[in-house]
């Protein structure tokens, strides 16, 4: 299946359950200090979370635009070149406020994933926070899942800080089966090992507490559910491939860089930067286009890390060489005459001196 197929029916299928399709949001959050960009599917509904706004309606449903680089629980942009981290990503994901909760939203995740998707159910192993006996009662007794195959991690409880909105999450791996690089043929989630036979394709998390200073938790006016499905992990699965840039959102890339790209002596790390300067291409336009300005894009900015393999891999020079700020234009001479520009020689179309292009073969920056 196709990506652009998994979000049709993604979306889709929440629609026909009574959700309200939200568009796309900026990829640059306009009304969020807190964040230089959407990090997450549920950014743009911060505001309706927290009963700042009215939502369109209690259930709503996206797939939302995100970039990601480092500031979170995790060093993203440090990740990249392996299967399954990126700097830009897609997450559909559902939401309710105030209308159904863990039961509703386990049901309908179970049910998109085995007969909307069409995956095997034995090959489907959800995670909960130990102490959820709400979710451990509905996955066993309910949805029919073994209760050997339900993992009890800890990392399943989500706060975005000290202080508000939290609660216990639910996790959904994928089995591709086989022998784990772990090394092992018997892991499992449970195991946290690190490995490649487990992917976690969806989490469903449950927003009921708030938090206050002294780390004490009432109950939230409006339990609110949160989900976010990867759509690059999941086109993976759909597509029988380990492996997120061997689905048909990378492959593409990473084979025209292939072409290329001069040999080298370590093809593992050969694969990993086609990976990277993939990723980094899709990262580098998508923040681009976004409308992304000031510091973002300066030296040192998030979006000028993502360019700088680029900009290496373009020219022979390293990128960390600035760019001449753009001049101003006080006090400068009027606009030549549209006759007088056309007869006047045309600007070089050679690299910028100092930067030279590598000639076809030749690695960047061997000159």
């Amino acid at each position: 299946m196709r990506s652009h197929e998994i979000r049709r029916r993604f979306l889709g299928f929440f629609e026909e359950r009574g959700h309200h399709v939200l568009p796309n949001a900026s990829l640059i959050p306009s009304d969020d200090p807190s964040l230089l960009f959407t990090v997450a599917g549920m950014v743009p509904l911060k505001r309706y979370i927290s009963g700042e706004r009215t939502p369109p309606g209690p259930r709503m449903t996206s797939c939302q635009k995100c970039f990601r680089g480092s500031g979170l629980t995790t060093d993203d942009i440090a990740s990249v070149g392996d299967c399954t981290h990126h700097t830009f990503f897609e997450m559909l994901g559902n939401w309710s406020i105030g209308d159904y909760f863990k039961q509703g939203a386990i049901e309908m995740a179970w049910e998109l994933l085995t007969q909307g998707f069409g995956l095997d159910p034995d090959r489907l192993w959800p995670s909960i926070y130990p102490d959820d006996g709400d979710s451990l009662d509905i996955w066993t007794n309910q949805i029919g899942v073994p209760d050997h195959r339900v993992a009890r991690l800890k990392d399943n409880w989500w706060q975005a800080g000290p202080t508000g909105p939290c609660g216990y999450d639910s996790e959904i791996y994928f089995d591709f089966g086989g022998r784990c690089s772990c090394g092992r043929s018997d892991c499992t989630p449970q195991n946290e090992c690190g490995g490649d036979r487990w992917i976690e394709i969806w989490n469903l998390v449950f927003m009921e507490f708030d938090q206050a200073e002294d780390a004490s938790r009432v109950l939230l006016p409006k339990r609110t559910v949160d989900t976010g499905m990867g759509l690059e992990r999941m086109a993976a699965v759909l597509q029988g491939v380990r492996c997120n840039y061997e689905s048909d959102l990378f492959a593409p890339i990473v084979a025209g860089l292939d072409r290329r790209a001069a040999g080298g002596d370590d093809p593992a790390r050969r694969v990993r930067s086609l990976r990277v300067l993939a990723d980094h291409a899709r990262g580098a336009t998508t923040s681009s286009a976004g409308s992304s300005a000031g510091p973002r894009c300066m030296p040192g900015g998030l979006s000028w890390r993502v360019a700088s393999p680029w900009r290496s891999a373009m020219w022979s020079r390293p990128c960390r060489t600035p760019i001449p700020s753009w001049p101003s234009t006080a006090g400068s001479p009027r606009r030549p005459s549209a006759a007088r520009r056309r007869s006047s020689p045309g600007p070089s179309r050679r690299a910028p001196t100092g930067w030279r292009r590598s000639s076809p073969g030749e690695p960047a920056g061997s000159r």
